[in-house]
C-alpha cells in the first residue's frame, strides 16, 4: 500500500544497476527514474556488515517496481541520458531499509542511504 506522502515527492532519482563480468568488472545500466523525496546527509547508519557510516544522501523513493540494492548507484534528478553513474553525479548505495508506519496502516516505506 503506497504512503499518502508519495504524492508530495518533488524530486527525481535515477537508479543505476550493475552486472559483474567474468573478470570482476562492473557494468552499469539505467534501471529507471523514480519520483522521491531527498535530504542531504542523514543520521548515522550501520550497513549489513555492521560498519557505521554517515550517509552522503538519503532518498525516499515512491513505490515502484524498480528494486534498489546495495552497490547500485543513485543520482539526484533525471540523469538517464548519462550511462556512467559517476559522471552523472551518482552515489553508491550503502544501505536500503524499510521504515514501517503500521500505526496508520500505511505499510512500509523504502529508504536509500548512500555513502
Amino acid at each position: 500500500m503506497p504512503s499518502p506522502f508519495d504524492g508530495m515527492a518533488v524530486y527525481k532519482m535515477t537508479v543505476y544497476g550493475y552486472t559483474v563480468d567474468n573478470y570482476g568488472q562492473k557494468t552499469y545500466t539505467v534501471k529507471g527514474v523514480i519520483a522521491c523525496e531527498y535530504e542531504q546527509g542523514g543520521d548515522m547508519q550501520r550497513d549489513e556488515s555492521g560498519t557505521e557510516f554517515v550517509p552522503m544522501s538519503t532518498f525516499y523513493p515512491v513505490e515502484s517496481d524498480i528494486v534498489i540494492k546495495r552497490g547500485d548507484f543513485v543520482a539526484l534528478g533525471d540523469t538517464s541520458l548519462e550511462l556512467d553513474p559517476v559522471v552523472a553525479g551518482g552515489e553508491t548505495v550503502k544501505k536500503v531499509s524499510n521504515a514501517g508506519n503500521d500505526y496508520f496502516d500505511w505499510g512500509t516505506e523504502t529508504v536509500v542511504y548512500t555513502g
